[in-house]
C-alpha cells in the first residue's frame, strides 16, 4: 500500500510528527516497514546536507595561546631592542634552546623539573677569566624587569648556569655557542684553544669546576669525596680529593675554598693545601650514634678531620701525588690565597 497524499498531508499536519521516533511510532502501526523507511528518508534525511569531501580535516596542532619565547640576544643591555621575551620553564625537566639541551641539576648530580615559577631570560654572565664565563637565568616577568629579577638558583645555594667550556667541548651545543661568538661575548681564538685543550677530557662524569685555586665551591659530606675540576688558561686538571674517611657519617652542605698553607705544621710536607670553610649552607648533622671518626666545620675557620686517631686540619700534600704534577703548577698562579689563622 503506498502513501497518498491526502495522508502524508494529515501527518504533516501533526506537530509532534516533527519527531522522528514519534512518526516512526505511529507510521509502523499503520503501513509495512519498507513503506515506512520509505517515508522516514524523503521526509527527515533528505534534508540533511551531503558531507563536502573537498573539506580536509586539518591535521596541525592548535594554536598556543602565547608564542614559544626564541633566544635573540644574551646580552642584558640589548633584551628590550633585540625582542627578547621571557622563557618558562616551570616544570619541565629539560628544556632546548637553540639545539642546547637545558636541565636543572642538584648539588647531588641528579636531575630534577625547574622549580615553580621559573620564568625569566638567559643571559651571559662573565667571569673571573675568558673561559669562566656563564650562561645563567635571571627570574623576571618582563625583560625590562632584568634589573629588579634575582638569578636562578640550584636548591638556594647557588646560580645555575651553563658554562662556557662545555658549549666550547660539546659540538651539540654550537648554535648558543656561535650567538656567543656573534654577540662578541667570546673569541674564535679562546674557542679553538679550549677545544683543543678539552679535546683529550671526556668529562661525562660530574665535577666542580674552579677557574682560579681560590674560587669557592660547595661540598655534600654525605659524599665526602671531592671531585674537583681546575681549569685554567693553559691547563686541565682532574683531582679526586677524599674530604675524611667516614662516608655516610654526616649530613649538610659546606662552602669551602682551598689556600696554600703557610703553618709550621705542613712546612715539613712541602706545598700544601688547607681548606677554608667559607659557609655552612646546610646545617652538619650525625647520622650515626658512633662514628668512625669525627669532622670540625666553623665559618671562618679551617676544617679539621679525624686522621690517625687525631682531630687535625685538613690538608693535601701535592708531593705525594705524582698524577696531580699540574695540580701543583696551576697553585703557583698570583691570585691563590695563603691560609692565616683565624
Amino acid at each position: 500500500m503506498l502513501l497518498t497524499s491526502s495522508t502524508r498531508s494529515a501527518c504533516r499536519s501533526i506537530p509532534s510528527l516533527d519527531k522522528p521516533s514519534t512518526f516512526c511510532a505511529i507510521a509502523t502501526r499503520l503501513y509495512p516497514p519498507h513503506i515506512c523507511f520509505s517515508w522516514i528518508r524523503t521526509r527527515y534525511l533528505s534534508a540533511v546536507p551531503p558531507r563536502d569531501v573537498s573539506t580536509k580535516i586539518p591535521t596541525s596542532r592548535p594554536t598556543r595561546s602565547e608564542p614559544r619565547a626564541s633566544l635573540q640576544t644574551l646580552r642584558p643591555e640589548n633584551l628590550v631592542s633585540s625582542g627578547q621575551t621571557v622563557f618558562d620553564f616551570s616544570g619541565c625537566e629539560t628544556k632546548t634552546v637553540l639545539g642546547s639541551l637545558l636541565s636543572y641539576t642538584t648539588h647531588s648530580s641528579k636531575i630534577a623539573p625547574f622549580p615553580e615559577g621559573t620564568r625569566g631570560v638567559l643571559y651571559h654572565c662573565p667571569g673571573a677569566t675568558l673561559i669562566a664565563g656563564q650562561v645563567r637565568m635571571r627570574i623576571c616577568n618582563d625583560v625590562a624587569d632584568f634589573d629588579k629579577g634575582n638569578d636562578l638558583l640550584v636548591n638556594g645555594m647557588w646560580p645555575w648556569a651553563v658554562d662556557l667550556w662545555r658549549l666550547v667541548k660539546f659540538p651539540r651545543n654550537d648554535r648558543l655557542l656561535n650567538l656567543l661568538l656573534r654577540e662578541g661575548l667570546i673569541s674564535p681564538d679562546i674557542v679553538d684553544k679550549y677545544r683543543a685543550l678539552l679535546a683529550p677530557f671526556p668529562m661525562h662524569f660530574p665535577r666542580t669546576t674552579l677557574y682560579t685555586p681560590s674560587d669557592p665551591f660547595f661540598v655534600d659530606v654525605y659524599r665526602p669525596e671531592m671531585f674537583l675540576r681546575l681549569l685554567t688558561q693553559g691547563t686541565v686538571t682532574e683531582p679526586n680529593v677524599v674530604l675524611f674517611s667516614s662516608p655516610y657519617t654526616y649530613s649538610g652542605v659546606l662552602k669551602l675554598r682551598l689556600e696554600m698553607s703557610t703553618f709550621a705544621e705542613h712546612k715539613k710536607l712541602g706545598p700544601t693545601l688547607v681548606l677554608k670553610v667559607l659557609d655552612i649552607v646546610k646545617p652538619i648533622e650525625l647520622l650515626v650514634p658512633h662514628p668512625f671518626g669525627r669532622i670540625k666545620a666553623e665559618p671562618g675557620d679551617y676544617f679539621y678531620r679525624t686522621a690517625r686517631g687525631k682531630l687535625g686540619m685538613w690538608n693535601f700534600q701535592l708531593s705525594r701525588f705524582n698524577r696531580n704534577e699540574n695540580f701543583g703548577e696551576l697553585l703557583e698562579q698570583p691570585n691563590l690565597i695563603y691560609a692565616k689563622k683565624k
